[in-house]
């Protein structure tokens, strides 16, 4: 007869019966009771670690947007009390600063809530068949003006048959996130490359530049939204620090997955899998 292991409660009972004493031994398969306590614990734990990394995220978040709102305030305030005094150069540096500070905070907001919808499943991906020589096309002109104020050139490597099966927004949100940090961290002139290969049965594209790389530290952290934080690009540039995290959600969300590599110095590339479309 094989035995078998399990949790065990033991109860143990003495007692008299025609002036004999007996011990009566209870024993009681607690294996199921175990293990469901077992996942409680987990869950416990799991969530106590979500609320800590959602403090930390919310102070980080309150950070970042209540800090470039005093500098815009005070512009706005010394652009409505002293208009008739300054200069037209003043005035049209003013604006402008208050515009870029208006539209980086925007962009924050936007990223927030990407992030937030992916995070919380309140996004489905609606799967199509695409040519993603075509969808690097277009996410390619819609960050046309910043690579062209920079003097990037973005060069769209990718096999012009290759077909993925994806969500056609979601990709090009993903594709539009990694060209914008790509350049980013690029010196003006510099190149970027957008690739795509088949590696069993699935389409990795790539986005690779040669610009200031990411620290090995930074690198770790990447995807924990507790350390979401903007570097500086090369030209001081900022961001919301959620962009790499939004690409991960949504390339999750199209049955794919995201890596990174970088060096130092040496540039970036980051990559994201695709199912291929069937023949």
């Amino acid at each position: 007869m094989k035995g078998r292991e399990f949790w065990g409660e033991i109860v143990i009972t003495e007692f008299n019966f025609h002036e004999e004493k007996f011990i009566l031994v209870r024993i009681t398969d607690i294996s199921e009771r175990r293990e469901k306590l077992s996942m409680l614990e987990s869950m416990t734990e799991e969530l106590r670690e979500t609320n800590d990394h959602k403090d930390k995220f919310i102070s980080i978040l309150a950070h970042d947007l209540r800090g470039p709102f005093h500098p815009l305030l005070n512009s706005l305030e010394l652009l409505d009390s002293e208009f008739d005094s300054l200069s037209e150069e003043e005035k049209k540096n003013f604006i402008k600063n208050s515009f870029e500070t208006a539209n980086n905070q925007y962009h924050l907001l936007e990223s927030i809530l990407s992030w937030s919808r992916a995070s919380q499943n309140n996004l489905k991906a609606k799967f199509e068949q695409l040519r993603i020589h075509e969808v690097v096309v277009k996410s390619i002109q819609q960050v046309a003006s910043v690579s062209g104020e920079k003097g990037i050139i973005i060069e769209n490597k990718c096999d012009q048959t290759i077909e993925v099966v994806a969500d056609n927004e979601m990709i090009l949100t993903v594709l539009r996130n990694l060209l914008t940090n790509a350049i980013k961290f690029s010196e003006p002139g510099n190149n970027v490359v957008v690739s795509s290969k088949i590696v069993d049965g699935m389409i990795i594209t790539s986005v690779a530049d040669h610009g200031q790389g990411i620290l090995q530290e930074r690198l770790d952290k990447m995807f924990n939204i507790a350390s979401a934080k903007s570097t500086p690009g090369t030209r001081k540039e900022k961001g919301s620090g959620l962009g790499l995290l939004i690409c991960k959600e949504l390339t999750e969300k199209m049955d794919g997955t995201l890596s990174v590599e970088s060096e130092q110095n040496r540039g970036t590339t980051v990559s994201f899998t695709l199912p291929a479309a069937k023949c």
